[in-house]
């Protein structure tokens, strides 16, 4: 179930009224702390905002409200990795991972920081896992240096290859 005040607050950033919405937030996070959807909202705007302290901030905010929630990680993975903090963003897509093997934005998001710690064996293992829950998002590695290089491997330009047609 949607809090109002975060449909309220998305159709006040839809007009470009970020602290009015920010506003509206705080205000329902004040009546409602442990209200993870609430703080999930305000961890995007200020994601957006490129503020991605204040984001983890709340994502931190929401884990504590309910730790099973991957797109919590996932998106304190990405704010820790826009922060320089690599390890801290591999343990968040981690842990992300575990809560949904499945969540390919993850597994993609682990393969780019692991291969910008030179961990080359869990940048390759967390690619293919993305390029196989979405085969799309090998021609996204294509465009990024590090995973580039990782698709030259002989396992991934298998998986990553356009299907061919009868």
């Amino acid at each position: 179930m949607t809090a109002p005040e975060v449909e309220a607050a998305k159709e006040l950033l839809k007009k470009g009224r970020s602290s009015e919405a920010i506003r509206i937030l705080q205000q329902a996070e004040a009546r409602n702390p442990r209200d993870a959807e609430v703080l999930m909202e305000l961890a995007a705007i200020y994601s957006f905002l490129g503020l991605p302290a204040m984001a983890v901030e709340y994502e931190r905010r929401a884990a504590k409200v309910d730790a099973s929630l991957p797109e919590v990680w996932n998106a304190m993975g990405s704010d820790l990795h826009r922060m320089g903090d690599l390890p801290r963003s591999a343990g968040a897509y981690r842990r992300a991972l575990e809560l949904d093997p499945r969540l390919a934005t993850a597994a993609y998001n682990l393969a780019r920081v692991a291969a910008q710690q030179g961990e080359r064996r869990e940048a390759s293992d967390a690619l293919k896992r993305a390029i196989t829950l979405k085969p799309d998002l090998a021609e996204e590695a294509r465009r990024e240096e590090s995973l580039a290089k990782l698709l030259d491997e002989r396992d991934l330009r298998k998986r990553s290859e356009p299907r061919r047609k009868p």
